[in-house]
C-alpha cells in the first residue's frame, strides 16, 4: 500500500449519529442569534431576493407566464379528477404558487396539479361519500381539504424526524411502474366524461376492467356532440404540440412555448356560449365559478381517522417524485437542492393551503423541465405565475361557465402522454437489470389490477422482497486453475455483507466451490484457497462463526486459507475472534499473495469460473 495514502475511520462518527441529531435540535436554542439564523434557514428566498436583478426577472418572466397559463386549465381539469368543483383547482394553483417559492431551495421546483395524486384524492372522496354514515355529514371539498392538511403535516413530520431516507426504497423502477399504472387508471376514468355517458364508479380488485366493460356496454348511449368536441380537442392539442411547435422552433431557431391548453379553453368556451352546446346538445359544461379569493375552511378533525392512511400513502408518492425530479434537475444544471428543506417547503405549503378549498398540489413530471426550458433561474417564476392566476381568479373566473367538460378531459388525456412514455423504460430495465424489470412489471400490474393505494403497497413490498433476496442470496463467483501449475489456486468472491441472513448461504456457496475444485483431481501438493473480501463491507457474529466453520473444512481438504482485500474494519473483527481465522494470511491484493508465495503469476494458467448469477445458472470457462 502506498505510504502516502491514509484511510480515515468514520465508524466513530456513525456511532455518534444519534447524539449529533440531538445536538442539531438543541443548536437553535443556544443563543438569540443562532435562533434567528435557524429561522432564516427555513426561508431560502431571503438569500436570493436581496441580490435579485432585473435581468433575472426577464429570464423568469417567460417561465412564470408559461407555468401560470398552463396551470389555469390544468387546475380546473384536475379538480374534476379529484371529484371537486373546478374553482378549487384555481385556488390550488394560486396558493401553491404563492407559498412554495419562499420556502423552496430548488430554483425550478413548482407545485401544481399532478394526475396520480388527484386520482388518489378522487378515489378517497368516492369511498367516503359512499359511506352511509359518513357521507351524509361531509362533502368532497371538506374531505380533500382535510386530506391536504394532513399530507402537509406528514411532510413536516418526515422533515423534522429526518427520515426521508425511506424514499430511497422507491427506486426509479418502482416509481415508474407505479406512476404508469396509475396513469392507466386516470385514462380509463376519463372515458365516461369524454363520451358523455353516465359516470361509472366500481370498486375492489379488477374494478378497472369492470369500469371498462360497462363503458363498452354504454357505447350506444354516447353523446356524439360531446365525443366530437373531445376528439377535436385532443387533435388540436396533439397537432399543436407535436407539429406546430417543432415547426416554430425550426423556423425561429429558439424555444417557443405556445399555451395550447389556454387557447383551446378560450375557443371552446366561446363556441359553447354562442352555439349553446349545453341547451341544444346536452353537453355538460363547467357551470358557475365564483370570482374572488377563497374563503378559509377548517380541517375536519372527525375525518382525520378516515383519511390518515391515504395521506401517508400520497405523502410517500409525492416525496419520492419530488426528490427524484429535484435530483435529476440539480445534476443537469449543476446546483444543489436541500432534500430536507424541500420536504419542509412542500409540507408548509400544503398545511397552509389545506385551510382553504383546495386539493394537494404536487411537483409534477413536466413543470420543472418547462421552467428550465423557458430560461427561468429562480422561484420568482412561480410568483409571476401566481400573479397571473390571481388576475384570472379575481376577474375572469366566470368566463369559464360555458366550458365543455369534455375539453377538460381532453387536456388530462393529452397530459398523460408524458407519463405513458414510461412504457419505454421497461426495455431498458430488461436489458440492464432483470431485478428492476420485474419490479417495474409488478408495480405496474399491481396498480392496474387493484387500485392505486394497494398497488403502491404491493410495489413497496416487492421492492423490500428484492432487497431481502439480494442480501440473503447475493452474487458470488469463484475461479480456479484448470491445468497443472506449480500451485493449485482457488479464489472465492462474495458480493455482500456477511451477516446472519446470508451466513449459511455463504457456507453452502463455498462448499459448492470446494467440491468443484476438489473434483479437478490435479494432484498438486501446494493448494491455496483465497477469499476475496473486496465485496464484504461488514461481518457480524453469525458470519464470523460460519466463516470459522468454513475455514476448518477447507483446511481439512489439505489447502491453506488466505484473505485478500479485506477492509480494516472486517479484518479487525476477524482477528478479535481468537480462532482459526487469526492463523490465516491477510494481503492487500491477490497478486501480493501470489508473489509472497513465490508463484509466478503467469504460471497459474487458464481458470474455470462458477457463479450464482440468478438469471444464468450455467457455469462458464475463460
Amino acid at each position: 500500500m502506498d505510504p502516502n495514502l491514509e484511510f480515515v475511520d468514520l465508524e466513530t462518527k456513525r456511532k455518534n449519529l444519534f447524539q449529533k441529531s440531538v445536538n442539531n435540535y438543541k443548536k437553535p436554542f443556544q443563543s438569540k442569534n443562532v435562533f434567528v439564523k435557524s429561522l432564516v434557514s427555513f426561508c431560502p428566498s431571503i438569500n436570493w431576493l436581496p441580490g435579485y436583478s432585473l435581468a433575472k426577472f426577464f429570464q423568469d418572466l417567460s417561465g412564470g407566464l408559461t407555468v401560470g397559463i398552463m396551470n389555469v386549465p390544468q387546475g380546473i381539469a384536475y379538480a374534476v379528477l379529484a371529484e371537486l368543483p373546478p374553482v378549487n383547482g384555481l385556488y390550488t394553483v394560486l396558493l401553491s404558487c404563492l407559498i412554495f417559492p419562499f420556502l423552496s431551495s430548488w430554483p425550478h421546483g413548482s407545485l401544481g396539479p399532478f394526475a396520480v395524486v388527484e386520482l388518489m384524492c378522487g378515489a378517497l372522496v368516492r369511498k367516503l361519500m359512499n359511506d352511509t354514515k359518513l357521507g351524509l355529514h361531509t362533502n368532497p371539498t371538506e374531505i380533500v381539504s382535510t386530506l391536504t392538511f394532513l399530507i402537509g403535516i406528514c411532510h413536516i413530520a418526515l422533515a423534522c424526524l429526518r427520515i426521508t431516507f425511506i424514499t430511497e426504497y422507491f427506486s426509479g423502477a418502482l416509481v415508474g411502474g407505479f406512476v404508469t399504472g396509475a396513469a392507466i387508471h386516470v385514462l380509463i376514468s376519463q372515458f365516461d366524461s369524454f363520451m358523455g355517458i353516465m359516470k361509472i364508479r366500481n370498486t375492489g380488485v379488477l374494478y378497472l376492467f369492470k369500469n371498462l366493460f360497462e363503458i363498452i356496454m354504454q357505447i350506444p348511449n354516447t353523446n356524439l356532440v360531446t365525443l366530437t368536441i373531445g376528439i377535436l380537442s385532443v387533435l388540436f392539442l396533439l397537432v399543436g404540440k407535436l407539429i406546430i411547435t417543432p415547426l416554430l422552433i425550426r423556423t425561429f431557431k429558439k424555444k417557443i412555448m405556445v399555451p395550447y391548453e389556454l387557447i383551446l379553453v378560450i375557443i371552446a368556451t366561446i363556441l359553447s356560449y354562442f352555439l349553446q352546446f349545453n341547451k341544444r346538445y346536452a353537453v355538460k359544461i363547467v357551470g358557475e365559478i365564483p370570482q374572488g379569493v377563497p374563503t378559509p375552511i377548517l380541517p375536519s378533525i372527525q375525518l382525520f381517522e378516515h383519511v390518515i392512511s391515504d395521506a401517508v400513502a400520497i405523502t410517500i408518492v409525492m416525496v419520492a417524485v419530488h426528490l427524484s425530479m429535484a435530483t435529476v434537475m440539480s445534476e443537469k444544471k449543476g446546483y444543489t437542492v436541500d432534500d430536507n428543506q424541500e420536504i419542509y417547503a412542500v409540507g408548509a405549503t400544503l398545511t397552509i393551503s389545506g385551510l382553504f378549498p383546495v386539493f394537494p398540489a404536487a411537483n409534477g413530471l413536466g413543470r420543472p423541465l418547462l421552467l428550465h426550458e423557458c430560461g427561468a433561474v429562480s422561484q420568482m417564476a412561480n410568483l409571476i405565475a401566481c400573479a397571473f392566476i390571481f388576475v384570472v381568479v379575481m376577474f375572469f373566473a366566470s368566463f369559464f361557465y360555458c366550458l365543455p367538460m369534455t375539453v377538460l378531459t381532453a387536456i388530462i388525456l393529452v397530459a398523460l402522454r408524458n407519463i405513458l412514455r414510461g412504457f419505454k423504460d421497461i426495455v431498458t430495465y430488461y436489458r440492464i437489470s432483470k431485478y428492476d424489470f420485474f419490479l417495474w412489471v409488478v408495480a405496474f400490474l399491481g396498480t392496474v389490477l387493484t387500485d392505486v393505494i394497494t398497488g403502491l403497497m404491493i410495489a413497496l413490498c416487492f421492492q423490500l422482497l428484492i432487497v431481502t433476496f439480494r442480501t440473503q442470496f447475493p452474487r458470488w463467483e469463484a475461479c480456479f486453475s484448470k491445468r497443472k501449475t506449480k500451485m493449485d489456486l482457488c479464489i472465492f468472491r462474495f458480493d455482500s455483507m456477511l451477516i446472519f441472513s446470508n451466513a449459511r448461504y455463504f457456507k453452502r456457496s463455498v462448499l459448492k466451490t470446494l467440491k468443484k475444485w476438489n473434483s479437478q483431481g490435479l494432484g498438486r501438493t501446494a493448494r491455496m484457497f483465497i477469499f476475496d473480501f473486496s465485496g464484504i463491507s461488514h461481518i457480524d457474529t453469525s458470519g464470523l462463526k460460519v466463516l470459522e466453520e468454513t475455514v476448518h473444512v477447507i483446511r481439512n481438504s489439505a489447502a491453506s486459507v488466505d484473505f485478500v482485500e479485506a477492509s480494516d474494519a472486517v479484518k479487525s473483527q476477524m482477528l478479535k475472534t481468537d480462532s482459526i481465522l487469526t492463523e490465516c494470511g491477510f494481503f492487500a491484493t491477490a497478486e501480493e499473495l501470489i508473489f509472497d508465495s513465490r508463484v509466478p503469476i503467469e504460471s497459474t494458467g487458464p481458470i474455470s469460473v462458477i457463479s450464482n448469477n440468478p438469471f444464468d445458472f450455467a457455469e462458464s470457462e475463460i
